[in-house]
C-alpha cells in the first residue's frame, strides 16, 4: 500500500495547485485518502480520471530568502519558490521540526483559499506518520508552499459580541432528520464508505474519511449520517440535467 501512494504522489509531484478551473488540486489529498481507507486498488484508476483537470508545476522564478520569507506570504505566483524554499528546508531539519516552526507562522493565514493549504498539509502529515519516503516529504513541501503562497490572514479583529448566547445561536441552526440520532450499523458504514467512492468525487471520499475519523474522538451518529446525506444527493444528481448542476452548484457553465 505504501508503494501506491508513494508512486501516486510522484505522478501528481510535477502538477501545479490549481485546476485548470481555478479550483484546487485535490489529487494528493485523495490518493492519501484512498490508501488510508484500504482502497489502495482504486487510487491509480481514480488518478488516471482525475488528471485531465490538472495543470503543470509553474517554474520557480526567485527563491525565497530564509530572512525575508514574510515578506513572500501571501504572493501566489511565488508558489513554486516556496516549494524550492520547503524542499530546501526539509532537507536540512527532520519534517516534524520544521512543522512545528511553521505552523505557528502559517495559522494567521489558515482561512485563506478555503483553508486547503491546511488540508493538504495535514494529509501529508498523516502519509508521512506511517512511512517517511521522498514522494511524502515533497508532498508536505507542497502542502506549506500551497498554505504560504496563498497566505491571507482576515481582515480586522474579531469582536465577540452580540445578542445571542452559544446555545441559543446553536440552536437555530437546521438540523437534520431525527434519523441523524440514530447509529449507523457496521454494514451501512461500510455502504456509505463504497458509495461514497462510487462518486468519484473529491470531496465525498475526502467527507467521509473526515466523518469517519471524527466519530472515533467524538463517537455521535451525526457525523457519518450527515456522510451518507451527501454522497445520497450525489449519486441522485446524476440523472440531473447539467442545468440542474449548475443550479446546485455541483457543475460550472
Amino acid at each position: 500500500m505504501n508503494s501506491v501512494l508513494d508512486d501516486a504522489l510522484e505522478r501528481l509531484h510535477h502538477t501545479g495547485p490549481e485546476l485548470h478551473s481555478g479550483a484546487p488540486n485535490h489529487g494528493p489529498m485523495v490518493v492519501e485518502t484512498l490508501t488510508h481507507l484500504d482502497e489502495p486498488d482504486l487510487v491509480h484508476s481514480w488518478l488516471d480520471e482525475y488528471s485531465h483537470d490538472l495543470e503543470p508545476a509553474p517554474d520557480s522564478r526567485s527563491p525565497v530568502k530564509p530572512d525575508e520569507w514574510d515578506q513572500a506570504l501571501g504572493a501566489r505566483e511565488r508558489y513554486a519558490d516556496w516549494e524550492v524554499f520547503f524542499t530546501t528546508a526539509l532537507g536540512e531539519s527532520p519534517w516534524r521540526a520544521l512543522l512545528r516552526d511553521w505552523i505557528s507562522r502559517l495559522v494567521p493565514g489558515m482561512m485563506a483559499y478555503g483553508t486547503h493549504g491546511l488540508i493538504r498539509t495535514a494529509h501529508a502529515v498523516r502519509g508521512l506518520e506511517s512511512a517517511e519516503t521522498p514522494p511524502r516529504l515533497a508532498e508536505l513541501s507542497a502542502g506549506l508552499s500551497i498554505w504560504a503562497a496563498y497566505f491571507q490572514r482576515l481582515p480586522g479583529t474579531p469582536r465577540l459580541m452580540g445578542g445571542q448566547n452559544i446555545r441559543h445561536s446553536l440552536d437555530t441552526l437546521p438540523r437534520l432528520p431525527t434519523s441523524a440520532d440514530v447509529d449507523l450499523s457496521a454494514a451501512e458504514i461500510d455502504d456509505v464508505r463504497l458509495r461514497s467512492i462510487d462518486t468519484r468525487d473529491e470531496h465525498a471520499i475526502k467527507f467521509f474519511d473526515a466523518c469517519l475519523r471524527e466519530t472515533g474522538l467524538n463517537p455521535e451518529p451525526v457525523y457519518l449520517r450527515a456522510a451518507h446525506d451527501w454522497t445520497r444527493r450525489l449519486l441522485e444528481a446524476r440523472t440531473w440535467s447539467h442545468e440542474q448542476r449548475i443550479a446546485a452548484g455541483l457543475a460550472t457553465v
